[in-house]
């Protein structure tokens, strides 16, 4: 079994959980999917940009 590379286990720079693209893009389309509370009526980019930060904390 091969061992893991130690900084893929711990948090990124600043505190990011994501910090690859790859899991940053899929931590965001994963909260989309599971935040239910967004009112299409509400400000569109306001929604973007919670998807957006969200990929940064979201596992």
């Amino acid at each position: 079994m091969d061992k893991l590379d130690p900084l893929l286990e711990s948090p990124g720079p600043l505190g990011w959980q994501n910090f690859t693209i790859d899991s940053f893009l899929d931590a965001s389309a994963s909260w989309a999917e599971a935040s239910s509370d967004w009112d299409p009526r509400e400000n569109p980019w306001r929604r973007c940009a919670s998807i957006l930060f969200a990929g940064k904390f979201y596992e």
